[in-house]
């Protein structure tokens, strides 16, 4: 798993995606790739608290560009961003 890296699209999440995230942490899981797609106002405090995990790195879209975009987008991230550090 030390290799692994971990994509969660999300739109409006609940304390839930915390929980799930802090679970994925527990189990050694050293990347994970969070992408807000359009979330409400109301909930962009879940997408901060996640960003101050050191595993986490937190994509945002403006606007809901549907889970493909989202995807798509995290995949980019990490291939410009992140294989090297996390080949796989």
């Amino acid at each position: 798993m030390e290799k692994s890296v971990i994509i969660i699209p999300s739109m409006n999440p609940d304390e839930r995606l915390i929980d799930y995230v802090k679970e994925l942490i527990a189990h050694q899981f050293p990347k994970i790739i969070i992408l807000d797609d359009g979330s409400c106002q109301e909930t962009k405090d879940f997408f901060t608290t996640l960003q101050s995990f050191p595993e986490c790195t937190v994509l945002t879209h403006a606007v809901n560009m549907g889970k493909g975009r989202a995807l798509k987008d995290a995949f980019n991230y990490y291939f410009l961003k992140i294989q090297k550090i996390f080949p796989v």
